[in-house]
Order: C-alpha cells, then structure tokens, then sequence
C-alpha cells in the first residue's frame, strides 16, 4: 500500500520530469539534451522539496489568506530564481556554455513554482480541513459515548430503585415471597452489571432480563398481573441497546397495571419491519386513571439515548386511549 510520502515523492519524480520533457518534443533527443532535462528535472526536485520545508517550518500555510497569498508570490519568485540560478551554473561548469539573461526564462520557472505551491497548498488544507472534521466527529463520538454512560448509570439506580420497592412491599405480606424476589433482583442485578459493559445487547438477552423482571413483579401483583408475548422469533438475534424493552414494561407496570383494582394485561410485541425492528408495550389502564405523560426518568432516559444513538432515524411514540401503548422503532443496527 502507498503511504503519503511515497505518493509525494511519485508526484514529485513524475511532475517535473514529465513538465520538462516537453522540451524534448519535435527535438532531436540527444544525449547531451536529456542530461539538461534530467539535471534541470533534479534540481526542481530538490528545490520544491526544500520550498515544502520552508512552508512547513515557518507554518506559514496557518497564516492568514493574505499572508499566505503573499509568502506564496515571493517564494515563487525566489525559487524560480534559485533554478535558473543552479541551471546557468551547472551548463557554465559543465559544457562552458554562456547565455544571455531572459527574464521570461525566470518568469516561467518562478510560474511552475507558483503552480506547485497551488496544488500543495490546497492539498494543505484539505487534509487540515479533513483532520479537523475527523476530529470534530471523534470528539463527538467520544461526547455522545460519555452522555450514555452517564444516562445508563442513572438508569440501573432507577430501575433498581423501583424493584427493591417490589420486594418491600412484599416483606409484610409473605416473607417466602420476598426471598423468592431476592433471588430474582440478584439475577436482574448480575444481568444490569454484565450489560453495562456493553453497548449493544441481543433482543434475546434482553428479553431474559425483562422475564426476571416481570417475574419479581408477578410476586408482588399475583393474578393482578397478566402477561402475554407476541415476539418474531427472526428478531431475536438483532441488536438493540441495552434496558430498551425493559423501560417501557416498567413503565407500563408502574403508571398502568399498579393503578388498577383489576386484573390488567401488559402485552410485549417485537416485529420485523423491513430493515425495521417494532417493539410495542400495551398495558390496560384504570377508568379513572389520568393520562400520564413521557417525561419520567425512565421514559426521558429512554428518548435520549435513542436521540444519540440513532439521531433522527429511530421514532418513539405513546399513546392512550383505553389502553397505553409505547411504540418504538429501531433501525437494524
């Protein structure tokens, strides 16, 4: 693979070669000809080189435009110089040969110089202005990796929070119980500390966390609480971010089935939508329920991750009717 100097180099070889072997054209390419071409070929290697060093040393392409402008003018001018210089020298030394100064010749060397520097200029700042962005994105992914974590470690305190509510409750009632939700809490407890280590989890994976949880919530509602699934058995190996489906079956728990009397139904549905993952948690409500709105800290936790995570390509929605109904949809990651 050609890394950036031997490409420099390449250009460098091939440009100027190539610019002075134009002069070969229509001639008669003797042997004394070539060398001229060849020697006025190297020096312009050698001085472009040394005219790269100089913008770098002296950083002047982090100048203001009118400065780079500027210094790019007399550089040329210099350079341009400095060739017709070296080539008048070396053909006096070399073959004796005396010619009288055309400032046209210096024109047209001091104009391939400008030339040069345009194109390495502007290759300059594209790369810079590439960096730059690179960087601007790699700092805001760096900022977007911070948010979620943070968002994530004030979730487990919230979810935890609101299951070792289930288990007081329960303490007074049946003590059996209690123990059996416990057991379950230490297995959410062990799948939260695994899954905090990663950024994305199997629908699968994540459905097992939201049965241990439903679980220790059925011990505390018994009969009061039914479940039903309607997952696409397709949709289980896709990947989704951790505590997604969890969120809103919590939610539907605490505003919806812990307000009733009755016996009321929190339905799970995962479906596969084109490149689209569906997931949907329906929950009857009480009669006399008020509406409840998103803004909990498990439903504001939920949006924003999604907000980072997938931008504007992820859609959240809640609806209440005569039962509410969270819906989300998730790109396939």
């Amino acid at each position: 693979m050609l890394t950036k100097q031997k490409i420099y180099w390449l250009l460098q070889l091939g440009g100027w070669f190539s610019l002075f072997s134009i002069g070969l054209i229509n001639r008669e390419p003797t042997s004394e000809l070539i060398f001229k071409v060849v020697l006025l070929a190297a020096y312009a290697i050698g001085l472009s080189h040394v005219l790269r060093y100089v913008l770098l040393s002296f950083q002047l392409l982090n100048k203001t435009n009118t400065v780079i402008i500027l210094a790019v003018l007399a550089l040329s001018i210099v350079f341009g110089n400095l060739l017709y210089g070296l080539r008048y020298v070396s053909l006096l030394l070399i073959y004796s040969e005396t010619a009288d100064f055309r400032l046209i010749d210096v024109l047209n060397l001091s104009f391939y110089f400008l030339v040069w520097q345009i194109i390495y200029v502007g290759y300059f700042i594209t790369e810079k202005s590439r960096r730059e962005e690179l960087n601007a994105l790699q700092l805001m992914a760096l900022n977007n990796e911070i948010e979620l974590r943070n968002l994530r470690s004030q979730l487990n305190p919230h979810f935890m929070f609101n299951a070792l509510n289930s288990v007081r409750a329960l303490v007074d009632e049946d003590s059996k119980k209690a123990k059996q939700a416990v057991s379950l809490i230490s297995n959410i407890l062990r799948a939260v500390l695994t899954s905090d280590k990663k950024d994305v989890v199997t629908i699968k994976e994540e459905l097992e966390l939201v049965k241990d949880y439903l679980a220790v919530e059925k011990i505390r509602f018994e009969d009061r609480l039914l479940v039903e699934f309607d997952i696409d058995e397709q949709v289980l190996n896709e990947k989704i971010p951790p505590f997604i489906i969890q969120t809103l079956v919590e939610n539907a728990i605490k505003h919806g089935i812990s307000n009733r009397i009755n016996a009321g139904t929190v339905t799970i549905s995962i479906k596969n939508e084109a490149n689209t993952i569906v997931i949907e948690v329906e929950n009857d409500i009480s009669q006399t329920q008020r509406p409840v709105s998103s803004t909990g800290i498990g439903i504001a936790n939920l949006k924003k991750r999604m907000e980072l995570l997938y931008r504007s390509n992820a859609e959240f929605s809640l609806n209440i009717n005569q039962t509410a109904k969270a819906s989300i949809k998730l790109p396939k990651l």
